[in-house]
């Protein structure tokens, strides 16, 4: 995906841009955004999002922010050399500035929502679990990502890939500051082959997807892992939580893109091609199991349980392809952006769900048998899709789409200005008991269901 990758790459990327409406009175503070983008925590930069559209539709000041990616912005060796979050400490970084200085621009620095995608919705996650970002931002918009157990590692994991980093650049590990230091002296191109994300994957299982690099326990942004922080409500970390205005959702098939991302060589060891169908046998051995082996200690029990709710021997081979995708999104997102949703319920802050559900592909790979919107897909209504990404399908919108365009940004932006998501369809609050959701797609336009 070469459209990805910027012409210039540079740790010297701490830049933010700011859109600011035309005509802006002085006089009277516009709400704030901020959008901090995805891309795996890997890949990705604010140039890609212009918020001209968002700033002038819905009348708010928005902000896209930079931060380092990969091992210069996420390394961690489990030691004072490189104790990680260096991306994260960028993002905290920005929002301090943004609420220093966002007055000059006409905005309110008492009014700012963060909102990102995918890694973005990490990062906003994230953000909204560090006791000591209270009074930087009052609202946070999570699409597609919140913080889970697949996004920070544990010291198996860090140690796992310093010893695989060490060996792959040949940099001693016997003392973690010359270790470290060797790095520095390594050619960038050089580092980034070294650290590339798929070269821990194994070839006869799918791991669900975890970049080498990403947050970590550090002792300072987070003494403990934030999930486990989150279940005493008495916590700092819980109450600023709970204090936040939450709007928090997926589409309505996120892991068609994972399971289109299957390597090569799995589907030639299982004898399939994913363009065409993912088999039964590859689902509950290759999907399901590894799964289970890592969340659930291997219990044979759970691992038959989900095989059998995720396959049906009776089912088409497209109907059973569409369910190993339903398994990679209820496992990767809905399952965790319910769960922090619940977390949130017992607080005072305001809290929402959606789905996206309109289908309008942008990367031009889905299979015959996929059908939803997949990840990432709403980010065309909220976005100049050809500056995003030049080669996405940038067809141009029907009359129904860009009324879902100008719903999703007006939702957004009325969400930013008062904690209240505001359109033609009363967008009531999630709790425990009917679980509202809002479900934005053309077939109706926009409708709320009851989970």
């Amino acid at each position: 995906m070469p459209d990805f990758k910027p012409s210039k790459m540079s740790e010297d990327c701490l830049f933010l841009n700011v859109y600011v409406p035309n005509h802006v009175d002085k006089n009277r503070k516009l709400p704030v955004m901020v959008w901090i983008y995805g891309g795996g925590l890997v890949m990705g930069f604010s140039n890609q999002y212009d918020g001209g559209w968002i700033a002038t539709q819905g009348d708010v000041i928005v902000v896209t922010i930079n931060y380092r990616l990969d091992v210069f912005g996420f390394l961690t060796v489990d030691h004072p050399a490189s104790k990680g979050n260096y991306g994260l400490w960028d993002q905290k970084l920005a929002l301090q500035w943004v609420h220093d200085n966002i007055a000059s621009f006409g905005g309110d620095p008492e009014s700012v929502t963060i909102f990102g995608e995918s890694a973005g919705g990490w990062s906003v996650s994230f953000q909204s679990l560090i006791p000591q970002n209270k009074g930087l931002f009052q609202r946070v918009i999570a699409q597609s990502g919140v913080v889970n157990e697949l996004n920070m590692l544990t010291k198996k994991q860090i140690n796992e890939r310093t010893i695989h980093l060490a060996k792959k650049t040949s940099c001693p590990i016997n003392d973690m500051y010359k270790f470290t230091d060797c790095l520095r002296d390594i050619d960038v191109s050089e580092l980034l082959k070294a650290t590339d994300m798929f070269s821990l994957m194994p070839d006869d299982r799918l791991e669900v997807f975890q970049p080498q690099y990403i947050p970590v326990v550090d002792g300072e942004l987070y003494p403990d892992h934030p999930l486990r922080s989150l279940k005493d409500e008495k916590s700092d970390v819980a109450q600023f939580y709970g204090s936040l205005d939450l709007i928090a959702g997926f589409t309505s098939n996120e892991g068609l893109m994972m399971a289109m991302g299957i390597l090569p060589k799995l589907q030639e060891n299982f004898g399939f091609n994913v363009s065409e169908s993912i088999p039964l046998k590859f689902i509950c051995k290759g999907m399901i199991e590894p799964f289970v082996e890592k969340f659930y200690k291997n219990d044979s029990e759970v691992k038959d349980k989900i095989c059998k709710f995720y396959t049906s021997e009776t089912t088409s081979t497209d109907e059973q392809s569409q369910k190993a995708s339903e398994f990679i999104a209820d496992s990767c997102f809905g399952y965790t952006i319910k769960r922090m949703l619940d977390y949130h319920v017992s607080f005072e802050g305001k809290k929402y769900q959606y789905l996206f559900s309109k289908e309008k592909p942008i990367m031009g790979f889905a299979p015959k048998w996929g059908k939803g919107s997949g990840h990432g897909e709403e980010i065309q209504f909220m976005f100049d899709i050809k500056v995003l990404l030049p080669s996405m399908n940038s067809t141009a919108f029907t009359p129904e789409e860009q009324q879902i365009a100008n719903e999703i940004i007006g939702y957004w932006t009325s969400f930013a200005r008062k904690g209240v998501p505001e359109g033609p369809v009363e967008w009531k609050p999630f709790d425990t008991t009917s679980k509202y959701y809002l479900d934005i797609d053309t077939r109706r336009y926009t409708f709320l269901v009851t989970q």
